[in-house]
């Protein structure tokens, strides 16, 4: 029997870069037959390190903190201790063995057992199978291969002497006992300027006296003022429904409903963008917030806000929905995902707001110019039964003292409206209102787009621009039924354009009309005014007004069309409000016309006194009138009217085309012309203008009344009809063509 003690220092190193130490102890006495070891393991140094953390891409909230979960590997070292008793196989260098042995870390500590085969394979490669269990390390088996360098003998046996197992090892673990556990930790958010991202919650079934942190958050919309810093996102959770508070926000904060799958995320600098996540499970899908019959205003904004997902319920309690009308303005805000329902005054109210660049936002340098910050963007919002108008948004820009004018020199507009995905239902104002826009500075512009509007019999009107001096650009825009215009545009400047695409308008049997232009200019040679792609059908009013003092351009293109509109298609009265204004532009209509009801065109009170001034009204589509006819009356500037297209007038007991007072005015028609009355005269002009009738194909069929009457007029080009037919009904004859005192 041979026996012996020896010490020992080991060292290891983890997956997580850490290294440990540990000296050691063991004793082993080997006989023929019979084995026994013990040994003893003591760590040295540091027992407990943990490895660096990283994140997981996943976050929570903490506080009033929004942190990612990070993970890293924590390592426990172990004193241990180990006896064994092994039995020697038959004649071989094979022994079984089983032993105990023992684990303490201070904190957590086991007893265990082992229990095995080892034995060479040739003399010096051992091979071991060994099954371990404790309570820490659980049940583990193992199987192991170890080349002993040296051990091999010239004089190959079976099994050797015990002389010969002095060129044993000793049996022990040359690695240190080590634990290796996951923990977690949280690495608070910072956003891109460095600050750290702050969330104030508010859950209306929490208790009171919360102080907006998650694990106690706020009952009521009326606490987030007092309890909330400038720039926080404010997050009312799920299923949240407030009754008689109303919410007012600081300057660059956020008011976030949870809920209906909506998801909000943040820049940060640790993680980049990353989605808000739920504040408990299956949130995201819940309900979103409510609040109801909040007094005054449900929302009020200050400068840079972003308010989504709300339903502002206002149980005609509440006065404005979303309201940023104060004397200062409100700057950028971002609106979205709302619904917003039975206020007394409008559902949403905008005003821009000057503010002194005293922060050098745009680094040019000047810390004392105002800017006028007004990016304005409403996307997918739902109004019904607002008494006033769903949106009015006044560009008239306010610091507090007065109005700041844009086109000076120290004043810099900077941003473009955008209003997008909008539905209204049964409103009693006008859905949209857009006053005192400027354009300035390559900012300014309102763009439009994806607008239902349904007026139902109560509502004033779809869309009303005025004070306009910028561009509007309308896309997609869907108005139906109401007792005003689809959308109506007054006092607009020369430097305003106005692009309309897509639009659809049906007035159905309302008192609504379509487009009205009142007192609206565009320099002359520019697009001031297109329409394209665009449908008119229905409604007792007009289907285009253009009015007064209106002296821009106005385009209809051929895929547009009107049809059946209730009172007249396209009416243009240079004096509709009295007082003689002048006009000066130029319409020009290639859409067709289909019109059962009132007149198809009205030209009228053209009553230009500057010597430059040419109105112009070009029809080069098709017009089929079996209403009220043709009128062009009153117009004592120089006017040139020419009905391009094929003009088809089955009017009745209407006369179909009357040219009355058209003073200097030019009216052709170079299209073929056919008119078919019962009772009412086909062609009337009286009392002066020049005309020209030249389709040879023309034809005027008139029953009991005068086909072609012409008085103080001057024919240019001859007036040619292929066909005039006059009969006379129960005996009353008519004169088939009546000229008087014409020239030409």
């Amino acid at each position: 029997r041979i026996t012996g003690i020896s010490v020992w220092a080991d060292g290891t190193s983890t997956q997580a870069d850490n290294f440990f130490a540990q000296v050691g102890v063991s004793w082993e006495s080997l006989g023929d037959l019979w084995d026994f070891r013990a040994n003893g393991y003591a760590p040295v140094g540091d027992r407990f390190e943990t490895g660096e953390f990283s994140g997981t891409g996943s976050t929570n909230f903490t506080g009033n903190s929004l942190g990612e979960i990070t993970a890293a590997s924590f390592d426990t070292t172990f004193f241990a201790a180990e006896v064994e008793a092994a039995r020697r196989l038959g004649n071989r260098d094979a022994w079984g063995f089983a032993g105990v042995y023992g684990l303490n870390s201070g904190n957590d500590e086991t007893a265990g057992y082992r229990l095995g085969l080892r034995g060479y394979a040739v003399p010096d490669v051992l091979l071991q199978l060994a099954v371990t269990d404790d309570d820490i390390f659980k049940t583990n088996a193992s199987f192991s291969l170890t080349w002993f360098v040296g051990r091999t003998r010239s004089d190959y046996c079976a099994t050797c002497s015990v002389l010969d197992r002095f060129r044993e090892p000793v049996m022990r673990n040359d690695y240190v006992a080590i634990q290796t556990t996951a923990v977690s930790g949280v690495n608070t958010l910072t956003d891109t300027d460095g600050n750290t991202v702050r969330i104030v919650h508010v859950d209306s079934t929490a208790p009171a006296g919360g102080d907006g942190t998650f694990e106690n958050p706020l009952n009521g919309m009326d606490e987030i003022l007092g309890n909330s810093q400038d720039g926080d996102v404010v997050l009312v959770h799920a299923d949240s429904a407030f009754t008689g508070d109303a919410a007012v926000l600081r300057d660059n904060q956020r008011l976030l409903g949870e809920g209906e799958g909506m998801m909000f995320t943040i820049n940060t600098n640790e993680s980049g963008t990353i989605t808000i996540p739920e504040t408990a499970p299956g949130a995201q899908n819940g309900t979103k917030p409510a609040i109801n019959s909040a007094p005054g205003s449900a929302i009020t904004l200050a400068d840079n806000n972003e308010v989504a997902n709300f339903l502002i319920e206002g149980n005609n309690v509440t006065v404005t929905g979303v309201n940023g009308m104060d004397a200062d303005g409100a700057t950028d805000p971002n609106l979205h995902d709302l619904m917003i329902q039975n206020t007394t005054g409008d559902g949403i109210a905008l005003r821009a707001g000057a503010r002194v660049d005293t922060a050098d936002a745009d680094n040019d340098g000047n810390t004392t110019e105002t800017r006028v910050p007004f990016a304005a963007t409403l996307d997918s919002i739902m109004f019904d039964t607002i008494a006033g108008n769903d949106i009015t948004l006044d560009g008239q820009a306010m610091d507090g003292g007065g109005a700041v004018d844009v086109d000076d020199a120290d004043v810099e507009l900077v941003g473009d409206v955008t209003i997008s995905n909008i539905m209204s239902t049964g409103n009693g104002g006008t859905s949209l209102v857009v006053t005192n826009t400027d354009e300035a500075d390559g900012s300014g512009k309102v763009n439009i787009s994806n607008y239902e509007y349904d007026g139902g019999a109560t509502s004033a009107g779809g869309m009303a621009f005025t004070d306009i001096d910028s561009e509007l650009i309308i896309m997609n825009y869907t108005a139906n039924n109401g007792n005003g215009p689809a959308a109506a545009f007054t006092n607009l400047t020369s430097e305003a354009v106005v692009n309309i695409d897509g639009m659809t308008y049906d007035g159905a049997a309302g008192t609504s009309s379509g487009l009205v232009f009142d007192n609206v200019d565009s320099l002359i040679g520019t697009a001031g005014v297109t329409v394209t792609n665009s449908t008119f059908t229905g409604g007792m009013g007009n289907g285009v007004s253009i009015l007064n003092d209106s002296d821009g351009m106005f385009s209809f293109n051929n895929n547009s069309s009107f049809t059946n509109i209730g009172g007249t298609t396209i009416f243009v009265d240079g004096n509709s409000g009295g007082g003689g204004t002048e006009f000066t532009g130029n319409l020009s209509v290639n859409a067709d016309i289909t019109n059962d009801t009132g007149n198809s065109v009205v030209l009228q009170n053209m009553n230009d006194n500057e010597a430059d001034g040419i109105f112009s009204a070009i029809f080069g589509g098709s017009i089929t009138d079996t209403g009220l006819g043709i009128r062009v009356n009153d117009n004592t500037g120089a006017q040139t009217s020419l009905f391009a297209g094929m003009v088809d007038l089955d009017t009745g007991a209407s006369e179909a085309v009357v040219l009355n007072n058209i003073g200097n005015s030019e009216i052709d028609f170079a299209g073929q012309l056919e008119i078919d009355t019962d009772g009412a005269r086909g062609f009337v002009s009286t009392n002066g203008g020049s005309l020209n009738v030249s389709n040879t194909n023309n034809r005027i069929t008139t029953n009991a009344a005068t086909a072609l009457t012409i008085t103080d007029s001057t024919v240019n080009n001859g007036v040619q009809f292929g066909e005039v037919n006059v009969t006379a009904n129960g005996g009353n004859a008519a004169n088939g063509i009546i000229l008087t005192n014409n020239d030409g």
